[in-house]
């Protein structure tokens, strides 16, 4: 009796690893499929500038378009943020959405600040599936930001 319910025990678990294994792999092909998507088509973000002389801010807006080629349903986060030479949140703007497989979706960020503030930038890019359990990120941090008087 013993022996019988150790090897179902073992099937058990085979069956709940493999089962694992097939859900963590559909879920970061279809991650890494969105990311790949999202980050390659850099060159079909269309952005808009307007500067306002009164005011010397900046406005600038920012269409990215994001793809999932994946077989999951994948979350979307983008965000950005521009800090000030001592570390205060000047500008930021956050989009989220959630795209179907093989959709298209277009986030838009928008934010409004005076570009001599601007000493940083924080761009951030999460896609999350299965459920938000399984997701990566990228970040980047780009410090000594041009302005337009440089």
């Amino acid at each position: 009796m013993r022996r019988k319910a150790s090897i179902i025990l073992t099937i058990f678990i085979i069956f709940l690893y493999v089962g694992l294994f097939v859900i963590t792999t559909t879920s970061l092909h279809s991650i890494s499929s969105t990311l790949l998507g999202s980050l390659t088509s850099i060159e079909e973000i269309e952005y808009v500038s307007t500067e306002q002389n009164s005011t010397g801010t900046f406005r600038l807006t920012a269409q990215i378009p994001a793809r999932n080629s994946g077989i999951l349903d994948v979350n979307v986060r983008m965000s950005v943020r521009f800090y000030s030479d001592n570390g205060t949140i000047i500008a930021e703007d956050t989009d989220s959405k959630r795209i179907e497989p093989g959709e298209i979706e277009e986030f838009t960020i928008a934010v409004t600040f005076i570009p001599e503030n601007v000493y940083s930038v924080d761009i951030y890019l999460e896609c999350r599936s299965f459920f938000g359990m399984i997701g990566l990120s990228f970040s980047t941090y780009l410090e000594d930001f041009p302005t337009s008087e440089e």
